[in-house]
């Protein structure tokens, strides 16, 4: 898992790979996901986190959902790859509406 901040520390790009090693289809995406977040805005303090991966990239994008992420956009044909332009997806979480899903005190990582 990779991260930065802004320059106000308000928000968080995350970046996280789960390798195949581990398993597809197994909620290591999903559960990661949630407690990157639940660091994000009970330690780190942030208002929001968003993201971005390619629109091929439908697995993620549904861990992602799962977690708390909402489409907030597209950024098309900014990704050159194999010879032709790829859009990408961007996805984004408030602190509100992740303490809706997990109000304090809850596990991030239960089903």
């Amino acid at each position: 898992m990779q991260c930065s901040l802004d320059e106000t520390g308000t928000e968080h790009h995350p970046g996280l790979d789960v390798q195949e090693c581990l398993g597809f289809g197994e909620r290591y995406g999903t559960d990661t996901t949630r407690v990157m977040l639940w660091a994000s805005f009970h330690i780190l303090g942030l208002n929001t986190v968003f993201l971005i991966t390619l629109e091929s990239n439908k697995r993620a994008q549904r861990a992602y959902e799962k977690a708390g992420f909402k489409h907030a956009g597209v950024l098309r044909q900014s990704a050159y790859m194999l010879g032709k332009f790829h859009d990408f997806v961007v996805m984004d979480v408030t602190k509100k509406e992740f303490f809706e899903m997990y109000p304090p005190g809850t596990e991030v990582g239960q089903p």
